[in-house]
């Protein structure tokens, strides 16, 4: 799995109202992650609060932020955070302006990649559930069953770990 996969799992896992720092010390808190779209790593219709203002508009995932320059023009409007592995460069948006860049400690993004996959696991283990209630299988049930509770707790242990990081 690549970096940039590796950060949309970051991005599509943040939970609501979660706050972080951007490179410039501005507090960011996110309300709405929005939706991705394209293939160009682009986040439609999110919501953040950056220092005192919000904005809606679009987020962008790069690997690095110098690649955010290569990214073609349209893609570029509306760009209200860039979230990156790397800070390479600031971005400027209209000459002047510093784009607000998040920058994804590696350790986190590992974290959060780890949680991403627990939750989605458990996600199949709830359908498996669901599945064997239709076709009344009692094993497949319990089964299914303790593995959700074993990946809850794991979830609930990685989840204070990534608190105590932040």
């Amino acid at each position: 799995m690549n970096t940039i996969e590796k950060l949309e799992i970051f991005w599509r896992n943040i939970p609501n109202e979660f706050e972080i720092k951007a490179v410039s010390g501005e507090e960011i808190k996110i309300y709405n992650r929005g939706f991705i779209h394209d293939e160009m790593n682009i986040y439609k219709q999110a919501i953040i609060k950056i220092g005192h203002q919000t904005w809606a508009g679009n987020v962008a995932i790069c690997e690095r932020s110098t690649d955010f320059l290569k990214l073609e023009r349209k893609y570029k409007n509306g760009i209200i955070l860039l979230i990156v592995l790397k800070n390479d460069a600031n971005i400027f948006i209209d000459g002047k302006t510093t784009l607000p860049t998040l920058v994804i400690d590696d350790d986190v993004l590992c974290m959060y990649y780890k949680i991403g996959k627990m939750r989605e696991l458990c996600i199949k283990y709830y359908q498996l559930m669901n599945y064997a209630k239709c076709v009344n299988d009692v094993d497949m049930y319990n089964n299914a069953k303790k593995n959700v509770m074993q990946l809850s707790e794991l979830l609930k242990i990685e989840e204070k770990m990534l608190n105590i990081k932040k």
